[in-house]
């Protein structure tokens, strides 16, 4: 695995020796930040793991702080062991998301 699933600015397709290696040790999801990835979070989901990538720190690169109107949340609800990601905040055009992903 690379430092990023996020190549050539398009999200790469989880290794299957990547997500082997993590599931059988227990985890279920990964996230991630400090590449910057554009206005919103991506995710990639494989068979039994989950990787949530968020980083929008060049969202804008005309605004002034490079992010512009664009902001993310990444919110985990329920406990440890069952629970669920929520995605949600603006785009750098204005438009509003949230997303609750499946547990």
């Amino acid at each position: 695995m690379v430092e990023s699933l996020l190549q050539g600015g398009m999200p790469m397709e989880l290794q299957n020796s990547v997500e082997t290696y993590l599931s059988d040790r227990g985890v279920v999801r990964v996230v991630c930040g400090h590449k910057p990835c554009g206005d919103s979070p991506f995710v990639v989901r494989g068979e039994r793991l989950e990787i949530v990538h968020c980083d929008t720190t060049y969202s804008d690169p005309a605004s002034r702080d490079k992010r512009g109107q664009a902001i993310a949340a990444v919110e985990f609800e329920g406990d440890f062991m069952h629970n669920r990601a929520r995605l949600r905040g603006q785009l750098q055009d204005g438009a509003h998301y949230n997303v609750e992903l499946p547990a």
